[in-house]
């Protein structure tokens, strides 16, 4: 709101105001988790790096790669993962002070790379009670996930979640936490969180696919299938079986939890 109000008291054609509003409308639109709206983002984040050279906006232009990637939308993975890790590194030699860079370079390393490390430099770091605490605290859940500590990440998820309730970005965390709550085997929540991610942002993939599993695993047939027609809008190749055998399908969580196992066949 600050940023905002700024905007309107200074002349628009200072440079680190015209690439700040420009870096709030790339969120805005990242928020939305549409493939159109993510390119508009992309965009938006080079030019504002190309007016201000502030490493903020690799560090966002880091996170959005990466929900492309986690959303399927890459067309080269390979050059993207590069792409990547080269706007990580220098998001933090550019601005490596600033704790929303540290947190959301952190919350990409360890989504990517599962990068451990990562997590224990944001534990180490002093968590604020804002957005960059709050992506901190996602990044340290995942680690403790893939290392098998589940409580430990859902209580991290779950703290996150109070952080972020006010962010407009809050189904990100609203994700995290169902599928954290996966993990550690609180299904009802797990649906509870999956289905307020999926009410603010319907063509965000990830709580579809983890509340298909969910909702197959609780016996609500109906649901199940609403939630395969939804992945089919918006995958066209999507199939039960790619969900369930294909290992590169990004339903890490699921397989673990063992909640692939239901049968396929509508009724």
């Amino acid at each position: 709101k600050t940023l905002d109000a700024m905007a309107l008291a200074f002349p628009s054609e200072r440079p680190e105001l015209a690439s700040a509003a420009m870096a709030r409308r790339a969120v805005r639109e990242m928020e939305t988790f549409e493939a159109s709206r993510l390119d508009v983002a992309d965009q938006l984040l080079r030019t504002a790096f190309d007016i201000d050279q502030n490493g903020l906006f690799l560090a966002w232009q880091s996170l959005l790669k990466t929900i492309q990637m986690t959303e399927l939308l890459s067309s080269d993975g390979a050059a993207d993962l590069e792409m990547v890790e080269s706007l990580n590194r220098k998001a933090i030699e550019m601005d490596g002070d600033n704790p929303l860079v540290q947190a959301l370079v952190n919350q990409v390393q360890v989504l990517m790379f599962t990068d451990l490390g990562a997590a224990n430099a944001a534990a180490s770091s002093r968590l604020d009670p804002n957005l960059s605490g709050a992506f901190s605290m996602s990044s340290m859940a995942s680690a403790n996930m893939w290392e098998g500590n589940t409580e430990t990440a859902y209580h991290l998820t779950k703290k996150a979640t109070t952080l972020a309730r006010r962010s407009s970005f809050h189904h990100w965390w609203d994700t995290f936490h169902c599928i954290s709550c996966i993990a550690s085997g609180r299904y009802e929540e797990a649906i509870q969180f999956g289905e307020s991610a999926a009410r603010v942002t319907p063509n965000f993939r990830p709580p579809l696919r983890h509340l298909l599993a969910l909702y197959a695993h609780m016996g609500d047939r109906e649901k199940m299938w609403d939630m395969v027609a939804a992945l089919q809008r918006l995958e066209p190749d999507f199939s039960l079986d790619k969900f369930k055998f294909d290992e590169s399908y990004p339903v890490r969580t699921l397989r673990r939890a063992k909640l692939l196992d239901f049968p396929t066949e509508e009724s």
